[in-house]
Protein backbone atom coordinates (compact mmCIF):
# COMPACT_ATOMS: atom_id res chain seq x y z
CA UNK A 1 0.00 0.00 0.00
CA UNK A 2 2.66 2.59 0.83
CA UNK A 3 4.23 1.83 -1.89
CA UNK A 4 1.62 2.30 -4.74
CA UNK A 5 1.28 5.12 -3.19
CA UNK A 6 4.81 6.38 -3.62
CA UNK A 7 4.30 5.88 -7.08
CA UNK A 8 1.35 7.67 -6.92
CA UNK A 9 2.85 10.38 -5.78
CA UNK A 10 5.98 10.57 -7.59
CA UNK A 11 4.22 9.76 -11.16
CA UNK A 12 1.67 12.46 -11.29
CA UNK A 13 4.12 15.18 -10.83
CA UNK A 14 6.53 13.81 -13.51
CA UNK A 15 3.31 13.30 -15.40
CA UNK A 16 2.50 16.70 -15.21
CA UNK A 17 6.07 17.67 -16.09
CA UNK A 18 6.37 15.57 -19.10
CA UNK A 19 2.97 17.18 -20.73
CA UNK A 20 3.41 21.08 -19.72
CA UNK A 21 6.83 20.10 -21.22
CA UNK A 22 5.96 18.53 -24.70
CA UNK A 23 3.21 21.05 -24.86
CA UNK A 24 5.76 24.26 -24.43
CA UNK A 25 8.05 22.49 -26.82
CA UNK A 26 5.58 22.23 -29.89
CA UNK A 27 4.37 25.74 -29.14
CA UNK A 28 7.58 27.08 -29.43
CA UNK A 29 7.99 24.91 -32.85
CA UNK A 30 5.35 26.57 -33.76
CA UNK A 31 6.09 30.37 -32.66
CA UNK A 32 10.21 31.07 -32.35
CA UNK A 33 9.77 34.54 -31.33
CA UNK A 34 7.80 33.00 -28.22
CA UNK A 35 10.72 31.16 -27.01
CA UNK A 36 13.20 34.06 -27.31
CA UNK A 37 10.38 36.04 -24.99
CA UNK A 38 10.60 32.84 -22.53
CA UNK A 39 14.24 33.25 -22.14
CA UNK A 40 14.37 36.77 -21.46
CA UNK A 41 11.50 36.40 -19.05
CA UNK A 42 13.90 33.48 -17.27
CA UNK A 43 16.57 36.01 -17.53
CA UNK A 44 15.02 38.99 -16.09
CA UNK A 45 13.27 36.79 -13.11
Amino acid sequence: MKVELALALISIPVFFYLGRYSARYRFVRVRPRYRQSVRQFIRGK
